[in-house]
């Protein structure tokens, strides 16, 4: 008999900040949440590509799920005790706010569906909402 399993798809989840002037480092000195990557303008790629042109800090969470909602709920519950400081913090910085779902496809497709939960706290981060897929099933 043949093994019928399947794979879960890769479903990453990342609040992503960017801006020209933003500084990644005083808003580590705000946000207690370990970032998965900061970038800082004018510093070179580590590929030799040039430099980058905006600093970026990003916090990511990834699972295999079968729907995106999962695990964008549970990013947003990791920052979520911290709104209020985000709020505070780009009340007087620049920067710009947005919630990344980026999909992993090898076999099972997800359900592509956002919450109306999950989309209300989105805007009330002041968020835009990205999906990108890479599909190779």
């Amino acid at each position: 008999m043949a093994d019928e399993s399947h794979e879960l798809a890769l479903i990453e989840a990342t609040l992503l900040i960017t801006g020209e002037s933003f500084d990644p480092r005083a808003f580590e000195q705000v946000i207690p949440l370990h970032p998965s990557e900061i970038t800082i303008r004018g510093e070179p790629r580590p590929s030799g590509r040039g430099v980058y042109p905006f600093s970026t800090w990003s916090y990511t969470i990834g699972k295999r799920s079968d729907t995106t909602d999962v695990v964008v709920a549970e990013l947003l519950d990791d920052i979520w005790s911290v709104r209020h400081k985000l709020r505070d913090f780009f009340q007087v910085h620049e920067g710009s706010r947005q919630i990344v779902c980026t999909v992993t496809i090898t076999d099972e497709r997800p359900l592509f569906e956002f919450a109306p939960e999950t989309l209300r706290r989105i805007t009330m981060l002041d968020s835009s909402l990205l999906v990108d897929v890479y599909d190779y099933s």
